[in-house]
């Protein structure tokens, strides 16, 4: 073979060499590419979860919320209905109501105000009906939402005027 054949039989062999070494440097960038795209996937995945998981927080706190503000309404009702009844009441039966609830018996609180012990016991009769409670304490339990209702006004502190409207 002469130089020109050996030249030209080298020629190919070349280019099969650059070809392969394109295709290899094709294929690490093809695969570099798929690498980076499966990891962007799985980045995707993952904020699409932390997005799932917040908004169901957010849905779980429109629940909370909607249901404190329902037991806040009922506590609302309850104090404006105790308020109401209190309200109702003679300023001689909410004087009887404060001494029965602190403890007093009848002939003590008869002594105290001056009146006998059968209009003591037909004054905490009235009390309990017009304050609707079923026990003595019952009662306690509502002059003391009405004591912590009071102090709450009294101290200026953060107040709802539906309580008292």
């Amino acid at each position: 073979m002469d130089r020109k054949e050996r030249a030209d039989h080298r020629q190919p062999k070349k280019l099969l060499e650059k070809r392969n070494n394109d295709l290899n440097w094709l294929n690490q960038m093809l695969c570099r590419e798929i690498a980076r795209r499966k990891k962007l996937q799985a980045k995707l995945r993952e904020t699409e979860q932390r997005y799932a998981a917040i908004a169901e927080m957010q849905r779980e706190l429109v629940n909370r919320n909607k249901h404190m503000e329902e037991v806040l309404q009922q506590k609302r009702n309850e104090l404006n209905g105790i308020l109401d009844n209190y309200q109702r009441l003679t300023p001689r039966e909410r004087e009887v109501m404060n001494l029965v609830v602190e403890g007093q018996l009848n002939k003590e609180i008869a002594a105290k105000t001056g009146v006998t012990e059968r209009t003591i016991k037909f004054h905490r009769h009235q009390i309990m009906e017009r304050m609707h409670a079923g026990s003595l304490a019952e009662l306690a339990r509502m002059a003391e939402k009405l004591a912590d209702l009071n102090s709450i006004t009294q101290n200026n502190t953060i107040f709802d005027a539906a309580f008292v409207a």
